[in-house]
């Protein structure tokens, strides 16, 4: 019960915290807008991995851009 009620302070937390973000006047009208999960720690994980860039072999791309004739 303690993890759900810590949860849920924190769904509130982030979701106030990134309405303050984007209420910013003073922000850039060009950048992206935040999300609560910006600034939630539970989500850390999951930005971790959406950060992440992708590696792929050069072996898989040069049948992409090698022409054959």
């Amino acid at each position: 019960m303690a993890a759900g009620r810590k949860r849920v302070a924190w769904d509130q937390t982030a979701s106030l915290m990134a309405t303050i973000v984007n209420a910013n006047p003073f922000r850039d009208a060009k950048a992206k807008l935040a999300q609560p999960r910006d600034f939630h720690p539970d989500h850390a994980a999951e930005r971790a991995e959406a950060d992440k860039p992708l590696v792929v072999p050069l072996s898989v791309l040069v049948p992409l851009l090698v022409a054959k004739t």
